[in-house]
């Protein structure tokens, strides 16, 4: 059968536009396909592989510890700037498992505690758990400044600082990593003062809750953390909207911490830092809560990533959380109240006191190598060398699914050394915010995960190509179509106009001759 060119336009048209609500339909059918395999992904519902794969996590992690030995203990001591040397990574790996796991149906809740039990990994270290290293002396430092900050008797400070000093307590602490991370290094000082009885009264009379540790006469990082349980978390399993999967609802049993001065620091928002939601873009804005810090963050695009050969978009620490009120007014309740007229650690931008939230102990929180901070706390101490890509929390996420592909957690840990007339050990120093050592816990998703994640990929992967396939094949009917069309046009034979003298001179039987149309 012929067609005139009309008809085949209307045809080509015709079937370009089918083509492309046939996509509209299947790509729709197949969105709703791969999105149900995502929600099986990420919902943490007991029995589940998602929940199997969250209770007993299948990812590598590791825990990196980067020390400040301490080159001019004799000089700083007598007022030199501290001169520091970093030493490491000396690499654990950290075995998780989440325990006494009690799912609530009816809130779409698990409640739960953290235990991470640390593995020596020799190969992976620059060095070796029996490397000697000296650190200020953490302890030391923090007893003169609770000290400082509540006891107003000159005497009474001298007197600590003598008991501190007796027994061979100095500003700098010397021991071997595994002492200073687990073991701990032996403080025969702090045994002498838990046993007297003038301080042990006065601080109970100040209020001074005296930290439990110094009682063992020992120091050590992680001491009584490996292999016990963490405080306890309450998160959402994504049961009513996978969204909210991971996000935390109660931390030690509170839906709000009791540690800061405003509600809206008190609040509990995001995540552990270990699950995110799906369908992240570059505009995404990733809420994390960390017990450490007692406050939750935000974690904005960096860049474009891949990890395993896998697109990733890569996310960093929101540096707003960084700043001091000054600079951020919104971190106002972060900052808590000193002495009047005291200068406060928190009123610099790079710095956190969480010394709210760690028994008192004066406690300082920042970016390794200070990155992101003032200018002055580099000038204060010697052997900063910051760098953004090295020093800066990162979680590189594959953004279909929010699955964690990499992340790497990075914290630096310091006190504040400040002169104190009244306690001998510390005339003649100067007033620094000195590091001790700087963590990066990094978490690497492991092949049982990449294979679940592989085959939603390959969904989402086989949407794409027919996606492309459909519009392509409904761009060639139309254009067809047109090219047909005007084609057609150009050779169709032109019609004569008819002429009545013609019609007289020929006859009426030549009008009568068959004529042939095209259809």
């Amino acid at each position: 059968m012929h067609f005139n060119g009309k008809t085949k336009l209307l045809m080509g048209l015709g079937s370009g536009l089918v083509s492309i609500f046939s996509l509209m339909g299947f790509g729709g059918g197949f969105r709703m396909i791969t999105n149900m395999e995502v929600s099986k992904l990420k919902i943490l519902e007991p029995g589940t592989k998602a929940y199997e794969l969250w209770e007993t996590p299948a990812s590598s992690s590791y825990l990196g510890f980067y020390f400040f030995n301490l080159t001019n203990a004799e000089e700083f001591s007598n007022g030199a700037k501290a001169i520091l040397r970093e030493m490491g990574p000396y690499i654990y790996r950290v075995n998780w498992q989440r325990k006494d796991v009690t799912p609530d149906s009816e809130n779409g809740t698990l409640r739960y505690r953290t235990v991470k039990t640390f593995f020596f990994d020799d190969e992976l270290t620059d060095g070796s758990e029996t490397d000697r290293i000296s650190i200020v002396n953490v302890m030391l430092i923090a007893t003169a400044s609770m000290a400082r900050k509540t006891v107003e008797d000159k005497y009474l400070l001298r007197q600590l600082d003598k008991i501190l000093t007796s027994k061979g307590g100095k500003l700098i602490l010397t021991g071997t990593v595994r002492q200073l991370l687990f073991d701990g290094v032996p403080l025969p000082s702090y045994t002498a003062i838990f046993n007297n009885h003038v301080i042990k009264e006065n601080a109970e009379d100040l209020g001074i809750d005296m930290p439990k540790e110094m009682k063992h006469g020992k120091f050590a990082l992680l001491k009584n953390k490996n292999g016990t349980e963490e405080d306890w978390l309450t998160i959402k399993t994504g049961r009513e909207d996978a969204m909210e999967a991971g996000t935390v609802t109660l931390y030690k049993d509170q839906s709000e911490l009791d540690v800061w001065s405003d509600s809206s620091c008190n609040a509990l928002n995001g995540t552990d830092g270990t699950a995110f939601p799906p369908h992240i873009t570059k505009e995404s804005i990733l809420q994390v809560f960390s017990p450490a810090m007692c406050r939750s963050f935000n974690m904005i695009f960096h860049k474009d990533s891949k990890v395993s050969k896998t697109p990733t978009l890569a996310f960093a620490t929101d540096q707003e959380t960084w700043k001091a009120p000054k600079t951020n007014p919104s971190n106002n309740c972060f900052c808590p109240s000193g002495k009047a007229g005291e200068q406060k650690s928190c009123d610099r931008d790079g710095i956190v006191d969480v010394g709210p939230c760690s028994e008192g102990a004066p406690l300082l929180l920042s970016q390794p190598h200070f990155v992101g901070g003032e200018e002055s706390l580099l000038q204060d101490v010697e052997g900063m060398e910051p760098d953004f890509e090295k020093h800066v929390s990162l979680f590189d996420l594959e953004p279909i699914t929010g699955t964690l592909m990499k992340s790497s957690s990075r914290m630096q840990f310091n006190v504040e050394l400040v002169p104190n007339e009244d306690m001998p050990t510390f005339a003649k120093v100067k007033r620094a915010i000195v590091p001790f050592v700087w963590t990066e816990e990094t978490i690497t998703a492991g092949e049982v995960e990449l294979a679940s994640l592989s085959s939603i990929l390959l969904l989402d992967t086989i949407f794409s190509v027919t996606h492309f396939i459909f519009i392509g094949l409904g761009a060639v009917l139309i254009g067809q179509a047109l090219i047909m069309a005007k084609k057609s046009k150009n050779h169709a034979s032109p019609v004569k106009p008819f002429n009545n003298s013609d019609i007289l001179k020929s006859g009426v039987s030549d009008i009568s001759k068959e004529t042939a149309f095209t259809y």
